[in-house]
C-alpha cells in the first residue's frame, strides 16, 4: 500500500498520517518477521519518537486494520503489516527464538468447513506454530541424551 493509499485509509477512519506512522508502516512492510515495539523503536528514523509513541501508533494502525498483533508466547506482542494478498502464519523456534513465515495457508479448507458448519462469516484466522528449528535440533538431541 502506497503512502497516499495509507493516508486515504487513515483519513476515512478519522486519523492522520503522521511521520511516526509513516515510519512504523515502512518498517513493518519491509520486515520479514513480526517485530516487537522495541525492535520497531530501534529502527525508527524519527528522533523524537519514544517507545510510548510507537505503542500509541501501533494501536492506531491496528484500530484501522493496517497492522495485526501477533502473540508468540513471549513477554510482549509482535506486530506485522496487513497487506493485500499476503496472508501468512508463523513458526517460532522454542530454543533460539527464530521466527519463520509459513507462506502457504494450510488451514483455509478447515476455515471454510468451520464457516459452513457454524454459519459464521469468517473474517480472519491465525495459526502460530512452535517447534525446534533445524539449527537447534542437534543441540536439543544432545541435551536430552546427556
Amino acid at each position: 500500500m502506497a503512502a497516499m493509499d495509507i493516508a486515504n485509509h487513515l483519513r476515512r477512519h478519522k486519523k492522520s498520517l503522521t511521520r511516526a506512522r509513516t515510519e512504523i508502516w515502512r518498517i513493518l512492510t519491509q520486515s520479514e518477521k513480526p517485530l516487537s515495539p522495541n525492535e520497531i523503536h530501534r529502527r525508527l528514523n524519527t528522533p523524537k519518537a519514544n517507545l510510548a509513541t510507537v505503542y500509541r501508533n501501533l494501536r492506531a494502525l491496528q484500530d484501522v486494520g493496517l497492522v495485526r498483533e501477533i502473540d508468540l508466547r513471549e513477554a510482549f506482542k509482535r506486530y506485522e503489516a496487513i497487506l493485500a494478498g499476503r496472508h501468512v502464519h508463523h513458526i517460532m523456534c522454542q530454543v533460539c527464538g527464530r521466527i519463520d513465515k509459513i507462506r502457504h495457508c494450510m488451514i483455509q479448507d478447515m476455515a471454510n468447513a468451520i464457516q459452513k458448519e457454524s454459519g459464521f462469516t469468517l473474517e480472519d484466522h491465525y495459526l502460530e506454530c512452535f517447534g525446534i528449528c533445524p539449527s537447534c535440533q542437534p543441540h536439543k538431541t544432545e541435551a536430552q541424551g546427556a
